[in-house]
Formats: structure tokens, sequence, C-alpha cells
């Protein structure tokens, strides 16, 4: 498999606001808009866009109250754009007859029913270095014997809604570099932080650093069959992607999925998603002249499961292209791991992936993986990330970064945790100063079965090649109630605040957005 399979499956389109909308919309809903109102009527905004747009909206008034107060600001923006902006979060779809537009709430057939009658534990939590306060990130937390787990995000946090009929099973939190720390639900600290301590590994096995890691890489390999689940299995996971500029979220997008993954697979074609529930946050402002989308940000992350889709520096035909090192030894989950750095030999004009593999000692199973495209060639190889743009606009890839790891169950290691970023520069034509957007998606799983957990209809599969954050569904206040997530990072929460959304303090743990 050739690298730029994952990159091209892993791309941003770019459109102009001036320019024609990324997506084919009804005419009236692709009109170019200008609008600055501050602290005014929803329902008097809409007049004003009615008045601009030449057609009028209709709408239930119980479900749109017009009499909330509504600011916004913005620059020849789509008049979809401008509707999902001043209601808060697209919980509605436009229908367009004629000269019409009717908004009313998403269908929301397709979303999961939750059981009242399950009782749940709620653990909210911080893993810390062991006598500081220094967050760990992405450490994993996992109940033992079990397909349940999460993980903290980038400030150390977690929250973990464990089933009730599990409150005298016991936590296992792991952290690349530190031991394994076990507590029992009834002993977790009331405090909620959890401290791990780092591991050290003992001076007669670091003499097995002169081992060849070619040869480990090619165990590695060979191993891969008897180490990690090749058999079709279905699961649960919690997807998130996000577009950042200048510090400031633009879109926030997140949903919990069920899926289905078959035997051998070997092509997207074969994977079954379907989105359980999903919900987004938006910021578009009058400097957002350009309107950045990640495309497939989905189907990278399934790709990004490098057991299965071998990339070239574990592709038997691409190990001779890179230069292999073992450069350290360490403890992840509870056994020594080697570290081989790796690197293309031979000099392109393209760019190439550059990092670190992890492999088990014990059983050469490969463990996870850090790569990332060196930086100085991405610009000769724009065209790869870049769908579509505008001809006013410069894009210039600046960095990527990829991370993969898996999780031992039953025997055999599963995908876990998936994340990857994308920086760009933007500059329109003949201006000197540019703007940056970095893109992020992250992919962990929450549960996994040996069959479907929950059946796929074909009528509700969604296409995993498409905008994510153009397929929001309805969520209400519950959504979070029985689902374990990754907790946003304190960064998020506070774009949230500014944008005039709620946090629901009484139970942090599910941050619902009101």
């Amino acid at each position: 498999m050739h690298i730029y399979v994952l990159i091209l499956l892993w791309t941003i389109f770019i459109s102009h606001s001036q320019g024609q909308t990324a997506l084919k919309e009804p005419n009236h809903l692709s009109t170019l808009i200008s609008l600055d109102v501050t602290d005014q009527r929803l329902d008097m905004v809409l007049d004003k866009l009615s008045t601009q747009c030449n057609c009028y909206f209709t709408y239930d008034a119980k479900q749109i109250n017009g009499n909330k107060r509504v600011s916004l600001s913005c620059n020849k923006c789509s008049l979809k754009t401008v509707l999902d902006s001043l209601l808060n979060n697209p919980l509605y779809n436009y229908e367009t007859i004629n000269n019409q537009i009717i908004i009313h709430p998403i269908n929301t057939t397709r979303v999961k029913k939750e059981d009242s009658n399950k009782k749940f534990l709620i653990l909210i939590g911080k893993v810390v270095l062991n006598g500081s306060s220094t967050p760990l990130p992405f450490a994993s937390i996992a109940l033992k014997d079990t397909y349940l787990g999460t993980m903290s995000n980038e400030n150390g946090s977690f929250s973990l809604k464990i089933p009730e009929k599990h409150k005298n099973d016991t936590l296992i939190f792991s952290y690349m570099g530190f031991n394994n720390r076990e507590i029992a639900l009834a002993d977790f600290p009331n405090s909620g932080i959890v401290e791990l301590q780092e591991a050290v590994v003992p001076l007669e096995e670091v003499i097995v650093r002169s081992k060849d890691p070619l040869f480990l890489i090619k165990k590695a390999i060979n191993a891969i069959d008897k180490t990690h689940q090749q058999k079709a299995y279905g699961f649960e996971a919690f997807y998130r992607e996000s577009i950042k500029t200048n510090k400031r979220y633009v879109v926030y997008s997140e949903a919990l999925i069920n899926g289905y993954i078959s035997d051998n697979n070997k092509t997207f074609s074969n994977h079954r998603v379907e989105l359980i529930k999903s919900r987004k946050f938006t910021d578009i402002r009058q400097e957002d002249t350009v309107v950045v989308k990640l495309r497939g940000g989905l189907d990278a992350c399934f790709q990004l499961d490098i057991v299965r889709h071998l990339p070239d520096f574990l592709g038997r035909d691409g190990l001779l292209l890179y230069h292999y090192q073992l450069s350290d030894m360490v403890v992840w989950q509870d056994q020594l791991v080697f570290v081989i750095e790796f690197k293309q030999k031979r000099k392109t004009s393209e760019a190439q992936f550059e990092g670190s593999l992890f492999i088990s000692s014990s059983d050469y199973a490969i463990l996870g993986a850090e790569f990332y495209f060196e930086p100085g060639k991405l610009s000769g190889s724009r065209n790869s990330f870049v769908v579509r743009k505008s001809n006013a606009i410069k894009v210039k890839p600046i960095q990527t970064r990829y991370k993969v790891s898996y999780i031992k169950i039953n025997q055999k290691y599963y995908p876990q945790h998936v994340r990857g970023q994308l920086q760009v520069k933007v500059r329109k034509r003949r201006e000197i100063f540019s703007k940056n957007f970095i893109t992020n998606m992250e992919l962990f799983y929450t549960q996994y079965s040996e069959k479907e957990i929950n059946k796929v209809p074909r009528k509700d599969m969604f296409q995993t090649s498409s905008i994510f954050s153009d397929a929001m569904e309805y969520y209400d206040n519950e959504f979070w109630k029985n689902k374990t997530i990754i907790l946003p990072e304190d960064d998020i929460i506070d774009a949230f605040k500014k944008s005039g959304f709620k946090i629901d303090i009484t139970n942090p743990s599910s941050y619902n957005l009101k």
C-alpha cells in the first residue's frame, strides 16, 4: 500500500466564501449574505435575511424561539452557514419550496433510545505523574477483563461510565514509560486523582538493544495473524474532529458511532458505520472569508489501523526503503517495548513518513506508532492534501501528525486510539498575510464485540468518505448520559462558553450543551 493512499483519504476541502459553496445546495441556501447584528431578536434577523434573499421562512414557534436574542457578523457567507450559526448548532434541516424555506427538526428516527432503567457509575478523574500535578495526556483507562474503557484528554482528565453490574471490578491505568496501576472501583479515590509511577528498565534488559531492528519488524509482521484480531468484529467508538484557526475553533464535531469490520478487511467498502448521535459547534465570524472542511476523517482513522492496512514502513516491499534504528526500550502495558525509529533512505522530492514504532518484546505484537511526513517536503505534495480550492487562494501544508495505539483483549490486540493532525497555511493571492488552520481527527474505541453490536441497516450507513461536520444529527441534553467519551480540552470548553453555549456543571462529565 502506498503511503499516499492515506493522505488522499484525509484531505481538506477549501473554498473561498465569495466563490462557489462547498456543497451543491438549493439556490436560496447558497445565496451569499452579509450581516452585522448585535443583540437582536431572532425573528427580526430572519426578516432581514428574507429581504436579502427574496424568500421567507416557515417554522414552528414552539421549536424555535423567535424572541431569542442573537448576534452575528459575517461577510458574504452562504445563507445555510448563517442559519446554522444563528440557530446555535444545526438541529434543523432546511427545505426549499420555491421562495419559501421551511425550517424543521432533523429526523431523529435513527437516534438510539437509551434504557432509562440502566444504572451507571460515573467516574471523573485525572491521571498525573506520581508526586506532582503534571498531567499524563492520552493515558489508557480500561475495565479489567472487559471491552470497556476510555482515555484521558490532553489535560489528563477523563470520564468513564460503567454499568452498575461491574461495580466490583477493577480499573487498569497504563501509560507509555510508566508502570500499570490497578484500582478496584470500590477504592477509586474521592479526589479523582490517579498517580502513575515511572518505570525503570532493568540494566540487563538494556543489553537487548543490540538486536537488529529490521529483524524485530519482520518478526512483528509475521506475528500479526497471531497477535492481532484479524477476524470480523463489531465496535462502538467515539469520534471527534475540529478545525481551528488562530487559537479559535471554527468547527468542532463529535459523535458516537456503531460499526462493523469484516474478516481480513482490505478496503473501506467493508466498513459499515452508523452515526448513533452527533453534534457540532460552529463559530463563524466576519473575518472568516475562507471555509475549510475536513473530508474523509473517519476513512483516514480506519486507514490508520496500520496492522490491517500496512503502510510502506511496515510493508514487505517497503522495508528496504527505510532506515530503522532501535532507539530505546520502555515499559508499556506492563511489558517491555522496543522503540524503533524509522526514516526513508532514499531522498525524494515527495514527503515521506518518519517516526517511531512500538513492538512488544514478549510476543512481537505491534503496540502502536507515532509518525509524520517530512515537513520540508510537504509543500511539493500540497495537491495530495487539498481536494478543491478557489483559484484566488494559495494553500501550503505545514505539518502532519499521526498516532495509533492498540489494546490487548482476550489474547488479541484491537485498535484503541487514533489521532491525526494536519496544519495548513492559507493565503489569498495579492495579500501579504496568511491564516493558519489546524484540522484534528480522533477515534477512540469504547466497546468491542465478536459480532455486530448493533446491526447497521444499509439505509442508515454513513459514508465515511464524506465531510463529517455536514452530516450532524439532532441531539438532546441526555446525549452523553450513559456513554463514555473523551472529555474536551480546556480550550474547547472556553470556546463553548465564549460562543454562548452553556455547560451543565451539575454533571461535568457529560458537558451537555444547552
